[in-house]
């Protein structure tokens, strides 16, 4: 679980967030490697400018020097993924959009107040599933099948 303070998120609400097992065995891995550091992921040089931790740049600079030839991508297009990817999968369109922790818009927004944390749960566990999935086919994977062919939703346990 991680809890993201409400400082951090546009809509200014404190989500608790359900990670899916492969991200917390990679946060588990991260923070070995990390030496047990007060950061998951520290800062590699440390002037008197910066944060000791990664910042929100990071990713974007680290992409602009990974992405050599691979069409214009943002780190925003991430999320705009993972919202397709939930799609393909059957996951509910109010599901998916608590996931990206967006607000319900609407009468939907006003009076449906349920946080779906036990759906939200069975999401990103789907998705984690997917991209393996994706990644076992290699590099130019071919297009996804049809949502009714897709996984599933991990049920309740």
């Amino acid at each position: 679980m991680w809890h993201l303070p409400g400082i951090r998120t546009r809509t200014g609400q404190p989500p608790d967030i359900p990670l899916p097992t492969m991200a917390v065995e990679w946060l588990q891995k991260l923070n070995e490697l990390a030496c047990n550091a007060e950061h998951v992921l520290p800062a590699r040089k440390l002037q008197s400018r910066m944060v000791p931790h990664v910042c929100e740049s990071t990713l974007g600079v680290a992409m602009g020097k990974v992405k050599r030839g691979l069409p214009h991508f943002t780190v925003h297009d991430f999320r705009r993924t993972a919202r397709t990817h939930l799609a393909a999968l059957g996951v509910e369109p109010h599901v998916a959009e608590r996931c990206l922790n967006h607000k319900l818009k609407g009468v939907e927004g006003v009076y449906n107040r349920h946080d779906h944390f036990e759906e939200r749960r069975r999401a990103p566990e789907a998705w984690g599933q997917l991209l393996l999935k994706l990644k076992r086919q290699g590099p130019h994977p071919k297009k996804p099948a049809p949502a009714n062919q897709q996984a599933t939703l991990p049920q309740e346990t």
